[in-house]
């Protein structure tokens, strides 16, 4: 038995992920609303409703063919402009999977998560990731993740259309345009390299597309 001292927090709740079959919890990411997505063993993305803490409950294991969900982040009513200039919003999650895929995928129904696309390279490529951890910064529009010796910073800021190749000129650009916009600075502190990703939007499951950077003037 644990006779230390207690810090006054107690378990008030459970959710046996491993005697559902879904595998062992991994990744917990709560989010405004009484939510919770959490990743498990066996690939899955739980999309979990909290309002009762003492039973956590699953609204949907997500789980499609060539999914795989290891590491997680959501942007909760996550605001953009879209190639329309009309404002939208949604509840965008970002996950990378045993797999090293990086996908966006839309949360807004909770009961029917929805894949937005899948990150590429500049060749089309699909880019393999060990993701350590990953961050989104809903006031620049950026998700970085971090792995082993690198930063990849994708730019989420229309999760939805297309940005060109074209457009992708380099990383000090988008910082430009984020402090004209009086957004905070994005940064990626101790990185041996940084790669940037633009997004490439549906029809189907290829939204990301990625430039890597040579040398950054931060």
């Amino acid at each position: 038995n644990h006779t230390g001292s207690s810090d006054g927090s107690s378990i008030i709740g459970t959710l046996d992920t491993i005697g559902q079959n879904y595998g062992q919890p991994w990744d917990l990411v709560v989010y405004p609303g009484s939510r919770a997505v959490l990743t498990t063993s066996r690939d899955y993305l739980l999309v979990l409703d909290l309002s009762l803490p003492q039973m956590p409950r699953i609204l949907t294991a997500f789980k499609p063919d060539g999914f795989s969900a290891a590491r997680a982040g959501v942007a909760a009513n996550y605001q953009f402009t879209n190639t329309d200039e009309l404002q939208q919003e949604l509840d965008l999650a970002i996950t990378v999977g045993r797999n090293g895929r990086l996908q966006t995928v839309d949360l807004s129904d909770p009961y029917n998560p929805v894949i937005l696309g899948t990150g590429v390279d500049e060749e089309g490529q699909e880019v393999q990731l060990y993701a350590m951890d990953l961050v989104i910064s809903q006031m620049s529009g950026l998700v970085y993740v971090t792995s082993f010796n690198a930063v990849q910073v994708f730019d989420i800021r229309d999760p939805y259309h297309s940005i060109t190749f074209a457009g992708l000129r380099s990383l000090r650009h988008l910082l430009v345009d984020a402090i004209r916009m009086n957004q905070p600075r994005p940064r990626a502190e101790f990185a041996a390299r940084i790669d940037l990703v633009m997004v490439k939007a549906p029809p189907k499951t290829t939204p990301l597309r990625q430039a890597p950077l040579q040398e950054v003037g931060m």
